[in-house]
């Protein structure tokens, strides 16, 4: 059974992102972070950003 939420330790490192979902919103810019998400949101962009760049 497939699942989007993120693994405790996934959460704990991405500052309690808790689905697939909410990740990538925060990767794409589509969702503010919350208080204390602004650095995992920032680094977030900077991957997804990054993965753009390598498969262009």
């Amino acid at each position: 059974m497939a699942s989007d939420q993120l693994g405790r330790q996934v959460r704990d490192e991405l500052g309690g992102v808790a689905t697939v979902e909410e990740a990538l919103a925060l990767a794409d810019g589509l969702r503010e972070p919350a208080p204390g998400q602004e650095e995992i949101a920032r680094l977030l962009r900077d991957a997804e950003r990054l993965r753009r760049e390598c498969l262009a």
